[in-house]
C-alpha cells in the first residue's frame, strides 16, 4: 500500500447536524497513522482444556445391534440411548444428531420468547470457560462443530467432526449440556441486530405478506405473534439461560444417533465419558399441544404493500388427518403432481410465472394434521387469471385420473432420491431418527420406497385430492403493490 495510488471514498447521510468529514480531515487521518510506529498484532489462544477435569465414566448397560443395518444401539447407565451407523461414504465425516422431547412447549406464555432464543444466546456466548471468540480461537483447525437446538418439540444436538477430530464434538456436547454461557454483551448485540433487521422488515412487502399467512393460518395464536420491536422486549437473558438449562438438565430420554467413518468400539470411552456421565432426572416428557389450529372455512386476505409491479399469490389447504405412512406417500404423490401440472400451465403455457412452488407437510405431532400450499409471483394484472387456472387444475383432478406420465415421474423421483440418499451420511442421520422417533422399525430404511408408491395408482390421486384440496376450507393471501389499493 503506498500514498500515491491511494482513492478513499467516504459515504453517509450527511445531515446538517451530522456532516461528513472533509477532504482535509481524511487526508490527517491518513497522515497522523504514517507517523506511529505499529507493532504486529499477536492473537493468544488459550492453553486451558476444553474439560480440565474430566466428568466420571458412565458405561453403556445393554447392547444390541442390527446387522441388515450394520446399526449397534447402546443403552447408557444414565437412560440415555445411542445409535451407532459406520458407513465408508466419506472418509472424513462423522455426523451427529442428538433429540429429547420438549422443547419450546414446555416453556409458559410468559417465558416464550425468551425459549425461543435460548439456544441463539447461548450458542453465541460460547461454552465452558470459553467465550465465543476464544472458543472460535481454541477450535481453530479443528474439524468439530455441534449446534444445540430447542424447537417447538423437543430439543437437542446437531453437529459433524472429522475422524481425528470427534473427541472435540464429545466435549462440546458435554459442555453444552452441563457449562452453558449466556454472555450480557452478546445479548445486547444479539439485540441490536434484530431490532436493525425488524426495521427494514417492516418496509418489506415480503415481510408483511409473510406474517399476514402466518397469523391467518394459526388464526393469530399468541405463539405465532409476527417479531416486533414491542414483543422483543419479552425476551430476557436470565430466562433464556434458565429454560436452556433446564431443556438440557435431564438426558435419560435422550437419544442420540452417530453416522459416518468411525469404528464403534473405538467409541465406546468417549459415549461412556461424555454421555453417559451426562445428568439424569428420569423425567417423563413429551411435546405440549399449545392448541393452535388452522381456520375452518375460507379465508382471504389482500395484503397492499411496496411500489413494485409483483403480486405474490399463496394458496394453502389444511386441517386434522390421520398420519400413517401410507398418507403421507399419498399426500407427496400428490404434491409431486401437482407442481408438474400447475408449472406446465402457469409457466410454460400462459407465461404468468416464473415458477410455482408446491410443497406439502404431514405432521403426527402434536396432533395429526396436514397442511398442502400453493404459491407463486405474477404480475398484479394477472392474480385473478392465474387462481382461477389453479382452481380448474385442482378441480380436474378431483374428476379425472391423473396422466400416467405425471405419477410415473413422482414415483421415479422418489425412488432416485431413496437410491442416492442411501450413500450419503445425511440421508441416515435423517432417516434413522425419522423411524426409530416414530417406533417405526428401522429397516424399512432398506426397503425401495418404489414398491410402496408403486401402489398407489391414480384413483388413488383422485381420492387424496378431493381429501386434501377441500374447496371449502382453506387461506388465500395475495400480495398487492399499495398503488392497487382498492
Amino acid at each position: 500500500m503506498t500514498n500515491d495510488n491511494l482513492v478513499v471514498s467516504v459515504s453517509g447521510p450527511g445531515t446538517e447536524d451530522q456532516a461528513l468529514p472533509t477532504r482535509k480531515e481524511i487526508q490527517a487521518v491518513f497522515s497522523a497513522v504514517s507517523g506511529l510506529t505499529l507493532t504486529a498484532y499477536e492473537d493468544e489462544i488459550s492453553e486451558e482444556l476444553l474439560i480440565p477435569q474430566l466428568p466420571t465414566p458412565g458405561s453403556v448397560v445393554e447392547e444390541s445391534y442390527s446387522e441388515n443395518l450394520n446399526l449397534t444401539k447402546w443403552t447408557l447407565s444414565n437412560g440415555a440411548t445411542v445409535y451407532l451407523r459406520p458407513t465408508d461414504f466419506k472418509a472424513d465425516e462423522i455426523l451427529l444428531s442428538a433429540t429429547s422431547p420438549g422443547g419450546v412447549s414446555q416453556a409458559a406464555d410468559s417465558e416464550f420468547l425468551s425459549a425461543q432464543f435460548s439456544t441463539n444466546l447461548v450458542g453465541a456466548s460460547g461454552v465452558g470457560a470459553f467465550g465465543a471468540v476464544e472458543l472460535s480461537k481454541k477450535l481453530t483447525g479443528k474439524v468439530a462443530r455441534i449446534r444445540p437446538y430447542v424447537s417447538n418439540l423437543d430439543e437437542g444436538f446437531s453437529g459433524s467432526a472429522s475422524p481425528q477430530d470427534i473427541e472435540t464434538l464429545f466435549q462440546l456436547s458435554y459442555l453444552y449440556a452441563t457449562a452453558p454461557r449466556a454472555d450480557s454483551s452478546v445479548f445486547q448485540s444479539f439485540m441490536g441486530r434484530i431490532s436493525s433487521m425488524l426495521a427494514t422488515l417492516s418496509a418489506s412487502p415480503q415481510s408483511a405478506f409473510g406474517d399476514t399467512l402466518g397469523v391467518t393460518l394459526n388464526q393469530y395464536h399468541f405463539r405465532s405473534r409476527p417479531f416486533s420491536e414491542e414483543i422483543l422486549k419479552e425476551v430476557n437473558l436470565g430466562d433464556g439461560l434458565a429454560f436452556f438449562k433446564d431443556r438440557f438438565a435431564d438426558f435419560s430420554d435422550f437419544t442420540f444417533y452417530l453416522v459416518g467413518s468411525f469404528e464403534v468400539e473405538e467409541l465406546k470411552p468417549l459415549v461412556e465419558q461424555y454421555w453417559a456421565s451426562l445428568p439424569a432426572l428420569n423425567r417423563s416428557e413429551k411435546g405440549v399441544d399449545d392448541g393452535s389450529r388452522t381456520p375452518p372455512g375460507i379465508v382471504k386476505k389482500e395484503v397492499y404493500k411496496g411500489v413494485e409491479e409483483q403480486s405474490q399469490v399463496a394458496l394453502v389447504f389444511s386441517g386434522d388427518a390421520s398420519w400413517s405412512m401410507e398418507e403421507r406417500r399419498k399426500l407427496s404423490l400428490l404434491k409431486d403432481v401437482v407442481d408438474t401440472r400447475l408449472r406446465e400451465v402457469l409457466r410454460e403455457d400462459l407465461g404468468g410465472t416464473y415458477g410455482v412452488s408446491v410443497l406439502s407437510n404431514f405432521q403426527d405431532e402434536p396432533h395429526e394434521s396436514f397442511q398442502f400450499s400453493i404459491s407463486f409471483g405474477c404480475d398484479p394484472s394477472r392474480v385473478e387469471e392465474l387462481i382461477s387456472n389453479v382452481w380448474a387444475n385442482i378441480s380436474d383432478l378431483q374428476a379425472n385420473l391423473p396422466s400416467e406420465t405425471h405419477l410415473h415421474n413422482a414415483r421415479e423421483a422418489i425412488s432416485r432420491a431413496w437410491e442416492t440418499g442411501l450413500k450419503e451420511n445425511g440421508y441416515w442421520i435423517t432417516a434413522l431418527p425419522f423411524y426409530i422417533g416414530r417406533e417405526l422399525d428401522p429397516e424399512r430404511i432398506l426397503i425401495n420406497p418404489a414398491e410402496q408408491v408403486g401402489l398407489i395408482t391414480g384413483q388413488d390421486i383422485v381420492d387424496a385430492a378431493n381429501t386434501y384440496l377441500n374447496p371449502d376450507r382453506y387461506v388465500q393471501v395475495v400480495l398487492y403493490p399499495e398503488s392497487y389499493k382498492k
